[in-house]
């Protein structure tokens, strides 16, 4: 997943029951990590791509399941999210640096692989199946939301209620609260000189997930590009500079974050309409080339 993850207990449980349970949830990440990663060879995921247009390969029930949320969230979004963005993320150099900037011949040509609608799943032996060679999956806009939400469960199963995951600043998600106090507080990035929010977050019983085209870019020809990649255009560009969501669910969060720095104010103004279940803030270029923030629903 490329991050660090944080775990933060709040409890008047023994001290070994708690080191424990924590080394417990990070056993748990760890295996998530080494099925759910592009980057590890034998992964399920690795499996999965490199048998892409040849066969189904069996999962874990992990990996079937963040398949099967994802092709839900992809249908919701009208494909603006999707799991299948993998060769855009190779042709972009987010793999393997490369050169010079993909050509529209190269773009056009690998949005062919790209497509949830392609990807067959098999309930009766739990299976994943690329229908086209050369499609890959990558779960880099939900694999933290998710890890966050099952690690969560699993406190919750301890009887744990007051706790703080933190998975690299981006995706945080509270439990309750820490002792005597009325939230648990989370840090947003600054992008430029500008930070959204003037003071902490703060959090009780929900999550914030960050997505943004300011970090983990490429460079061609003085111009930085951002790994957030638009599936239907395949290309990285986005008027969205930092998209922030405030929900309850942190596996969604993290989704729609992605998903709204993908679609832009306007578009997102449209997915969330009658919508008032989410708190979405939106860092963007306006038409005079200036930064401005726009708070587009209310919780």
């Amino acid at each position: 997943m490329g991050t660090v993850f944080e775990v933060l207990i709040y409890s008047k449980r023994d001290n070994y029951f708690l080191r424990t349970l924590t080394e417990q949830v990070f056993e748990e990440l760890e295996r998530y990590e080494r099925s759910m990663s592009v980057f590890i060879d034998g992964s399920d995921v690795d499996f999965i791509n490199k048998c892409a247009g040849g066969r189904p390969v069996r999962v874990s029930p992990e990996v079937y399941e963040i398949i099967k949320t994802s092709i839900r969230y992809s249908e919701i979004t009208g494909g603006c999210f999707d799991i299948t963005v993998g060769p855009l993320m190779k042709l972009w150099g987010f793999y393997k640096k490369r050169d010079s900037q993909p050509s529209e011949d190269e773009i056009a040509g690998t949005l062919k692989k790209v497509g949830y609608g392609n990807i067959i799943l098999n309930e009766d032996d739990r299976s994943v199946f690329l229908k086209n060679e050369g499609m890959m999956i990558d779960f880099g806009g939900i694999a933290k939301g998710w890890s966050i939400k099952k690690i969560g469960e699993k406190l919750r199963s301890f009887q744990i209620s007051n706790f703080l995951i933190n998975a690299g600043t981006s995706s945080v998600y509270a439990s309750g609260t820490p002792g005597d106090k009325e939230h648990w507080t989370a840090a947003l990035p600054e992008v430029q000189g500008f930070r959204l929010f003037k003071e902490e977050v703060h959090l009780k019983d929900n999550a914030v997930s960050v997505s943004g085209t300011y970090e983990n870019t490429v460079e061609y020809g003085n111009k930085k590009y951002s790994h957030v990649i638009n599936p239907v255009t395949g290309k990285p560009e986005s008027s969205v500079v930092m998209a922030v969501v405030i929900d309850s669910e942190p596996l969604e969060c993290e989704i729609l974050s992605t998903t709204f720095t993908v679609m832009g104010v306007q578009k997102t103004k449209e997915f969330l309409k009658g919508n008032n279940k989410l708190k979405v803030v939106l860092l963007h270029i306006n038409e005079n080339n200036e930064l401005q923030e726009i708070e587009l629903s209310n919780m």
